[in-house]
């Protein structure tokens, strides 16, 4: 199976490295997309920092997310290792509340969706949501976040 990184960063900074030896310095970021939420009226920003090559989002009252789709094979590498530093939590974020799910920091590890090893039932649930979406959803997904509780 492979996956696919989805980092979400809020406020903060952070060294990704994988161990078949992907390392995301963030020099900069040509190898990454800015995701904007249609509901969502304010965009976070991002910044490297040169002297320490490490992404700094800065986020207030906003959201938007980078997405690398870069694929790894899981086999090979069994650990993520990464760095953040966060300078405040969410004070009214609760991860068991719909409505105040939310965290300084997200990062999302998806894994790739196989038609090859699907059941018949995941064939069909997964052909309609490419679809309605344009590409498969991830089959799995794996998240780190920092959150106040």
């Amino acid at each position: 199976m492979k996956y696919i990184g989805f980092f979400m960063f809020l406020l903060f900074s952070a060294v990704i490295y994988s161990a078949d030896g992907l390392k995301e310095d963030f020099y900069n970021l040509s190898s990454w997309d800015k995701v904007k939420f249609q509901k969502i009226k304010y965009q976070s920003s991002y910044d490297i920092d040169m002297k320490s090559d490490v992404l700094v989002l800065k986020s207030d009252n906003s959201a938007s997310a980078l997405i690398n789709k870069r694929n790894f094979n899981v086999s090979k590498a069994t650990s993520l290792r990464f760095k953040w530093k966060v300078k405040s939590v969410i004070s009214g974020a609760d991860g068991k509340l719909k409505k105040a799910d939310d965290y300084a920091v997200r990062i999302y590890i998806m894994f790739k969706y196989d038609p090859e090893k699907a059941s018949a039932w995941e064939k069909t649930k997964f052909g309609a949501l490419k679809a309605i979406y344009g590409e498969y959803p991830p089959v799995y997904t794996l998240a780190y976040v920092w959150a106040n509780k």
